[in-house]
């Protein structure tokens, strides 16, 4: 069978996701790959985000290998501090597993601006991809290029002793945009850094990205040219 690596992981607001890709070739599948008969090794990575992943995907493994007595599938265990850096490794090197997990977004969305993956949707059923939530943030090119999983929630919090200081409401956070913006406007009025973001395994700021800067662009074409390098991201409008 054909390599064929596919990744799963968890998406900003809206899920997990599992794309497929090709470590040493761009093409789709072929009439000869014979799904019923494989060894296939899988890079799983999601404990992180959902407690209990690790356990549940064995189950789910062991009950596709009982309907599919001829696949066997070889789950290892990845760490969210080189989970980007190995799946970068591995399409450099055209190597790596059949099936692997990422988070959804960016993280899958620039393999496949740089050509490193294929889209899902190749090789899963519009039939089965309709019953798919949140597909849209890994969509391009008009096909899907990751399956959701789960759902996590990214929140944001307001400091109440902070937001008094600014003579703000302590008890009212900004429930629209232009509110968030006007609140942020006093707090820095007051001498506060308005809001901030963790960025150690350099997420942050990809998600953040995704969820708020990309309404200062036009098209995805242009986070595309930036993270692939045809843009200059210190622009500023970046």
């Amino acid at each position: 069978m054909k390599r064929v690596l596919i990744f799963l992981g968890a998406a900003l607001v809206a899920g997990s996701a599992m794309f497929a890709a090709t470590a040493a070739s761009k093409t789709a599948k072929t009439a000869a790959d014979d799904p019923n008969n494989a060894n296939l090794t899988y890079w799983y990575w999601a404990e992180s985000d959902a407690p209990g992943a690790n356990n549940w995907l064995k189950k789910q493994v062991a009950l596709y290998e009982k309907a599919h007595p001829k696949v066997k599938i070889s789950v290892v265990t990845q760490s969210t501090d080189t989970l980007t850096s190995a799946f970068t490794t591995a399409a450099q090197t055209k190597s790596g597993p059949d099936i692997a997990t990422q988070w959804a977004t960016l993280p899958t969305l620039s393999p496949a601006w740089a050509g490193a993956t294929v889209p899902i949707s190749d090789y899963v059923p519009a039939s089965e991809t309709k019953n798919w939530i949140s597909t849209a943030e890994n969509l391009w090119q008009g096909k899907i290029w990751a399956m959701p999983q789960y759902l996590i929630g990214i929140p944001f919090v307001w400091n109440k002793q902070l937001f008094k200081k600014a003579g703000l409401n302590p008890n009212k956070a900004p429930k629209t945009w232009a509110d968030f913006l006007a609140d942020a406007k006093k707090l820095k009025a007051a001498g506060i850094t308005p809001f901030g973001m963790g960025n150690k395994d350099g997420y942050g700021g990809a998600w953040f990205f995704s969820l708020i800067g990309k309404q200062n662009l036009n098209s995805i074409n242009e986070l595309k040219d930036a993270m692939i390098g045809k843009a200059d991201f210190a622009d500023p409008k970046f």
